[in-house]
């Protein structure tokens, strides 16, 4: 390293610092944020991590260098976790060739307060679970209401889709007459079901359904861990148009609500893995996770299962989209019993989220 000029000194630190922090972010996936919330951070920037040190690396390959390996060598370690950011599958399938299918989506209240400034956005989402058809439907942020002038969701669902069997988790309610919560449609019969309840959180929660499939049961967790609660002036932050001022004002916010946020997830999902470890059925686990792959929920739930995106999935299929964030943070995982053979983002912005479709046998 001495023998090199000044520049490329620099360069090399810079790759040395931005792997380091590279290999603080991969831990993340390992570490309880209650504990090592600065981890949880770093899991944040954990793809830029891995593309500012792979494009240091081309430097040095280019140059001839042997401190090329270093990055080279990270990524090889790192693989399995790069995988589950993007996708180098040949097996892709979009085609939902399986016996069964599952959507899991948010679906925003299905834009109660009219935050898409779209026309029809509910009739559209409706539109777009009567053409998709799945076998299993997994909402969250899911309403209700058997006021007049609101929309009866989980009655017009029911009939009009024809999901004969559901259970709709009402984790928040006002006047009986309006909840807001998790709900799980399906065609085949339903058995059993029950609602997990978190401690820590109003309007986020868990659900599981035990569903019959000829002569089979499996059980399906549809999940809404914590949500960041973020609000304009969170999002302000990534406007060039505010101030420096206010920026680092808005900045502090922005910190504190990802630091409460990731660590209830962590207490969330410790009560969650002890639960799908102990069902007496095979699982599926879907839902809305707010987290990426890089992350110490997804970690603790993928354990021993196979993610759909990695098995029948092509590039980053972001599911979530603002103008400040752009992440795959709603999953499917599944027990290696199923067979994946399809899965697909379906890229209409009609919420903040995009529905993911999969198809699988069993």
């Amino acid at each position: 390293m001495f023998k090199l000029s000044t520049s490329l000194r620099w360069v090399f630190f810079l790759q040395l610092f931005f792997c380091l922090c590279w290999g603080f972010a991969w831990y993340a996936r390992i570490a309880p944020p209650q504990s090592n919330w600065l981890f949880a951070f770093l899991g944040l920037g954990y793809l830029f991590f891995v593309v500012l040190s792979m494009l240091l690396g081309l430097v040095w390959l280019l140059l001839k260098k042997a401190y090329f390996l270093l990055p080279f060598a990270m990524f090889y370690y790192t693989f399995q976790a790069n995988q589950s950011l993007f996708n180098f599958s040949i097996t892709t399938n979009t085609k939902h060739d399986g016996a069964l299918s599952l959507m899991t989506y948010n679906v925003k209240n299905f834009d109660l307060y009219d935050w898409n400034k779209g026309p029809n956005t509910r009739a559209k989402m409706l539109q777009l679970l009567r053409n998709e058809r799945p076998t299993l439907l997994c909402l969250q942020e899911f309403y209700s209401s058997d006021k007049k002038n609101r929309f009866n969701n989980e009655k017009y669902l029911a009939d009009s889709l024809g999901y004969s069997n559901y259970v709709f988790n009402k984790l928040y309610i006002i006047d009986t007459t309006e909840a807001w919560g998790l709900a799980v449609y399906s065609r085949l019969p339903i058995i059993n079901d029950s609602i997990i309840k978190f401690k820590n959180a109003r309007i986020n929660g868990a659900m599981y359904v035990d569903v019959v499939f000829e002569l089979d049961t499996f059980r399906v967790f549809n999940v809404h861990l914590q949500s960041y609660h973020f609000g304009n002036k969170e999002y302000d932050v990534f406007e060039n148009t505010a101030t420096t001022k206010k920026r680092l004002k808005d900045a502090k916010s922005l910190f504190s609500k990802l630091k409460i946020a990731l660590i209830a997830r962590g207490l969330q999902v410790d009560i969650l893995k002890d639960l799908t470890a102990a069902s007496p059925y095979p699982c599926i686990v879907a839902g809305d996770f707010n987290d990426s792959p890089i992350s110490y929920s997804y970690h603790q739930l993928s354990k021993k299962k196979q993610d759909a995106f990695v098995c029948k999935g092509t590039g980053f299929a972001r599911t979530f989209s603002t103008k400040a964030f752009s992440y795959r943070i709603d999953h499917v995982l599944l027990d290696s019993i199923f067979k994946v053979q399809s899965y697909v983002v379906i890229e209409k912005k009609l919420s903040d989220h995009y529905p993911v479709m999969i198809s699988f046998d069993f």
